[in-house]
């Protein structure tokens, strides 16, 4: 039981409440952040999750100063406060995680933020443009949504997961970051007219086929595309305003996209190609970092191009024989590779540059070039790498004093 708490209080926070009445806040007039857990009844932990009808047992009152608001229950099916009218300046709504909850409250205007996860939620309010004219951030987790309704324009994040469908994006003029993770749909609609949209997330889209032409996002910095394992192809040109770039796939999609336009890209990590031809990264001139995972690669060449590179990682790139000479790669940090079976070779020398070297199950690997004038080398890592010498590369690093970690 919680005694009555002074008018005073401006924030309020009760984590893993348990109680069998209703939680009465209405005195808390000049409250304005709320943050709610609410445990079971009581303190009965084996109250079940699943029921037919657990009200959250709060009662707030008119409080009018209040601006956040996060709810989270693992048992309220409904919340029973009509937040239109007694919550006038409420303008961050979180409940999450609530999976049991049934419908949502009546909303008030005044939110511009609202998360929501319900596994039973099957519909929001087809007028949401009207009822929440400010929102500018939407999080939704709700695996029975049936249908995405029509959202606010003013709109600048929106994120949803396990949902059915989506409804054509093309009115969100301001939407800046986009995330769409594990949703049964076959294609985003609008996706191309997104003209301020900076960030692209699409994770786990098993129906997306196609992805379309993204050139016209000129403001577009980040685009990750990730497990859509039925991905075949990316149409058009990559927006030139492109700085990260992750395309995660497992054999589906074959070929990478044309980047040799994206004069700001500085990160790329790509994964699962069938068919890749690392000539297409070598003119990437203000390229920073490079992770290649498990694609089809013959042979690395050109690398020595990418005069700005400080990581390079190469993981699961079977094919490749020899490692050409990095030692132009003046800004080069760290060089990782992992499980490159057949690597037999790395050319020439190590850049002086280098901080960091970690190579792991290259069991063709019969040396490594020498370690003794890099003067910046601080970390060693080999594992798994039966054919080297590991005891004159462990002596070499304990006379330099550089940290050695080996099987």
């Amino acid at each position: 039981m919680v005694s009555r708490l002074p008018e005073s209080l401006t924030i309020l926070e009760l984590s893993t409440f348990y109680t069998d009445t209703l939680l009465d806040l209405s005195n808390l007039t000049n409250l304005k952040e709320l943050w709610l857990e609410f445990g079971p009844r009581g303190s009965d932990s084996n109250w079940p999750v699943e029921v037919e009808e657990n009200p959250m047992p709060l009662q707030t009152g008119n409080l009018s100063k209040l601006e956040s608001l996060t709810l989270k229950s693992q048992y309220a099916t409904t919340i029973r406060i009509d937040m239109r009218s007694l919550l006038p300046q409420l303008k961050s709504l979180r409940l999450w995680p609530c999976p049991n909850l049934r419908c949502l409250p009546s909303l008030p205007s005044s939110l511009s933020k609202l998360d929501l996860e319900s596994k039973y939620i099957t519909t929001l309010p087809m007028d949401m443009s009207s009822l929440l004219p400010q929102l500018q951030s939407l999080h939704l987790a709700c695996p029975e949504l049936r249908r995405l309704p029509s959202l606010p324009s003013s709109l600048l994040e929106l994120s949803v997961k396990s949902c059915c469908s989506l409804e054509d994006l093309s009115n969100l003029k301001t939407l800046s970051t986009l995330y769409i993770t594990d949703c049964a749909v076959s294609e985003i609609r609008g996706l191309d007219r997104l003209e301020n949209l900076r960030e692209l997330w699409l994770y786990d889209l098993q129906q997306v086929k196609i992805l379309p032409d993204l050139s016209n996002l000129n403001k577009l910095r980040n685009l990750l595309v990730i497990r859509c394992g039925n991905l075949v192809e990316i149409q058009g040109e990559l927006p030139p305003s492109l700085e990260e770039l992750m395309i995660w796939t497992f054999g589906s999609l074959q070929k990478l996209p044309n980047l040799s336009s994206l004069k700001r890209l500085r990160e790329v990590k790509i994964r699962g190609f069938g068919k890749l031809n690392a000539e297409d990264l070598s003119n990437l001139k203000t390229l920073s970092g490079l992770y290649i995972c498990d694609c089809a690669i013959p042979e690395i060449r050109d690398l020595d191009r990418l005069e700005n590179l400080r990581e390079l990682s190469l993981w699961e790139i079977r094919q490749v024989e020899i490692l050409p000479d990095l030692s132009n790669l003046n800004k080069l940090r760290a060089l990782q590779v992992f499980s490159c079976g057949n690597l037999d070779e790395i050319q020439g020398e190590l850049p002086p540059s280098l901080e960091k070297l970690v190579i792991e199950k290259c069991e063709s690997l019969q040396k490594l070039p020498d370690l003794s004038s890099l003067k910046g080398l601080r970390e060693v890592e080999i594992k798994g790498c039966r054919k080297l010498n590991m005891e004159a590369i462990s002596s070499l690093c304990s006379k330099k004093g550089i940290k050695f970690e080996g099987d």
